[in-house]
């Protein structure tokens, strides 16, 4: 996958699929992947057009505990999902208030070439929200210019459309099962290791610690099971708590500390891993002692182990 950058001479008519793409979830890979064959029918390059930041920032004036995969997290999935060219647009104020048409004159056609477009639904752009698919099929036509427009994806269990705004509402609510399954992929949370208070070595079970992204939704607090990711092709099973450590201080910033289970190479601080939530084993909570919360982190591994059966 290749970043356009503005400066960038787009030479080639294109495909062009247009969205916030927060999370990649499953109804995104389904855009993806239509952009994707039409492309090859075509043969044409597939062009995913994005905004960075996500609107919301703009338009509500914050992000605070918002995104599902902020930054470099999405491009990663966007990549493991095929796009082949992604153009991040900067939404600014200025950008938010340029029409819908002007929008569609200038990016898609003047600077991406854009011979089709692939959409949801519900999409809408441009000054106001104002555009919609109805408003790109009446620009497109007299063009020539191709339009596909997707139905929603939908839960195979409950039926619900999946959506960004619902794949939050599942993760604080600590359903990492469910939210994997609507995405397609693990949840997950990166950030760079900081140094801990050395508690979890005391206790048999050093963690590497995370401080969680701001912009990014947070799980309830809670004991997880998942998947550490330090590196290409290094993966391990980890029990983690996310929380305030109700037991020792339960003040403070809230904090990810991830044991991996096994043999593993220490991290060292400021390198950045990933982790991705799979099981929510139990809620985070206090004990009266030191003692008790060994035992206990005792059980959560063999937990975790017996739920990451097979899982890589």
């Amino acid at each position: 996958m290749r970043v356009i950058s503005q400066s960038t001479s787009w030479p080639d008519p294109s495909v062009v699929t247009i969205g916030n793409f927060d999370g990649v979830h499953r109804g995104h890979q389904a855009l993806i992947h239509r952009a994707l064959a039409v492309a090859r029918t075509r043969q044409s390059p597939m062009v995913l057009l994005t905004f960075e930041p996500h609107p919301a920032k703009v338009l509500r004036g914050s992000l605070d505990h918002f995104l599902i995969s902020p930054g470099q997290s999405k491009l990663d999935w966007l990549e493991q999902a095929g796009a082949e060219w992604v153009r991040i647009l900067a939404f600014t104020e200025e950008f938010a208030a340029v029409s819908a048409e002007e929008f569609l004159d200038r990016v898609l056609v003047k600077e991406l070439k854009a011979t089709h477009v692939v959409v949801g639904y519900n999409f809408s752009f441009g000054r106001g929200g104002l555009g919609n698919v109805a408003l790109i099929d009446k620009w497109a036509r007299p063009k020539g210019i191709g339009l596909d427009v997707l139905e929603p994806y939908r839960d195979p269990k409950t039926h619900d459309a999946v959506s960004s705004s619902l794949i939050r509402a599942v993760i604080r609510e600590g359903d990492v099962e469910r939210a994997e399954r609507l995405l397609g992929h693990p949840f997950s949370v990166s950030n760079r290791v900081m140094p801990g208070d050395q508690r979890g070595r005391k206790l048999g079970a050093p963690t590497l610690n995370l401080v969680w992204p701001s912009e990014q939704v947070e799980l309830p607090y809670g004991v997880y099971a998942g998947m550490v990711r330090l590196g290409p092709g290094a993966a391990y099973p980890a029990v983690a708590n996310f929380g305030v450590r109700p037991t020792f201080d339960g003040a403070g910033e809230p904090r990810l500390e991830i044991h991996l289970i096994g043999p593993h190479a220490g991290r060292p601080y400021g390198e950045t891993v990933r982790f991705e939530p799979m099981h929510r084993i139990r809620d985070e909570r206090r004990f009266d002692s030191a003692e008790a919360l060994k035992v206990q982190i005792q059980e959560d591994v063999r937990t975790a182990q017996r739920l990451l059966q097979g899982r890589r």
